[in-house]
């Protein structure tokens, strides 16, 4: 029997992203989201485009999410901002969807602090 690893394919597809950031309190808004999140697949690999206001800062992110490592139990992640950061972080997947398991090396637009539902663009 195949071991079963998580899947990304749920995102796959264009999404209209909106929520908040909280401050490290969990309870604090500092700034709201609102924007186009683009999950594609390129071989074993999700590539993720993020273009969000937040707050009133215009940002645009690249991230490439890698296929599972059973070792580690998580996605490795590598993202790329228009400011030129680079951050390197991994990302679980449970019954509520996927999410960072280091939200300290992601930027605010992921982060478990953020509460960001996103749906299917149009839809």
């Amino acid at each position: 029997m195949a071991v079963q690893h998580p899947t990304l394919d749920p995102l796959i597809g264009v999404w209209h992203s909106r929520g908040q950031v909280l401050d490290e309190d969990g309870a604090t808004v500092v700034a709201t989201i609102e924007g186009t999140d683009t999950y594609e697949w390129l071989g074993p690999t999700v590539v993720h485009r993020a273009d969000v206001m937040m707050g009133d800062r215009h940002t645009r992110s690249l991230e490439v999410i890698e296929a599972y490592d059973a070792d580690l139990g998580a996605f490795p992640m590598r993202a790329y901002d228009d400011e030129g950061g680079v951050d390197d972080s991994t990302a679980t997947v449970d019954d509520e969807g996927c999410g960072p398991s280091a939200p300290q090396a992601l930027t605010p637009r992921c982060a478990s602090r953020t509460t960001v539902r996103p749906w299917k663009a149009g839809g």
